[in-house]
């Protein structure tokens, strides 16, 4: 009598688990695709160079028709905290260039990446999503769509970020306490009125 109550313990679980399989599918969130870039032994003060580039590119010899993405970037620090959220590429290489402190040969490979997975909708940046993060500079694909309220509040280190002309809708605390970033855009952009309105400095890209 035991097993065969058992047996219908475990049907009556397996049965349960089924039926909620296609609610969870439904519910699953898009792929969170942040790629975390470190460019070590800066001098302060000095810019560099990043590079995104084609897999495979012999970094030595560079042709323009295999960067994805390039943008100088200043030091404050012996270290450039770069992330980039929601790429627009599958995958890539990331390279940096400039004068080290540590006499390595520039320009030099941080690592390749490849995408595990991609949103299947549009990217909304949620409310508080990277508040407090320690990044130095942040660059949005153009996946994005909106920033909510607070999405980087309080990174008291961000010094620059871009976001692409995609994005229509910014929270207007969406930078509180971001008091030394200056916002890369299009322009013409929602980015590039939003910097206007709100006091940002801004840097027009296109």
């Amino acid at each position: 009598m035991k097993r065969i109550q058992r047996t219908a313990l475990l049907l009556l679980l397996a049965l349960m688990l089924s039926a909620l399989a296609p609610a969870m599918a439904l519910n699953r969130k898009p792929y969170d695709e942040v790629v975390d870039l470190t460019i070590d032994h800066c001098l302060s003060g000095k810019s560099y160079t990043l590079m995104l580039l084609t897999p495979g590119t012999d970094i030595n010899d560079i042709p323009d028709a295999s960067i994805l993405y390039m943008n100088i970037y200043r030091a404050s620090s012996d270290k450039l905290s770069v992330a980039i959220l929601y790429p627009r590429w599958t995958e890539f290489d990331a390279v940096s260039g400039g004068v080290f402190s540590d006499g390595s040969a520039s320009p030099r490979l941080l690592g390749s990446y490849k995408a595990q997975g991609l949103p299947e909708q549009t990217v909304s940046i949620g409310e508080e999503a990277f508040a407090g993060t320690a990044y130095t500079h942040l660059y949005l694909g153009d996946r994005v769509a909106s920033i909510g309220s607070g999405a980087f509040r309080n990174c008291a280190k961000l010094e620059y970020i871009y976001i692409p002309a995609s994005v229509t809708s910014i929270a207007p605390d969406a930078f509180d306490g971001c008091d030394r970033v200056t916002i890369g855009c299009d322009f013409g952009s929602t980015a590039w009125s939003y910097a206007q309105r709100y006091g940002f400095d801004y840097r027009a890209v296109s």
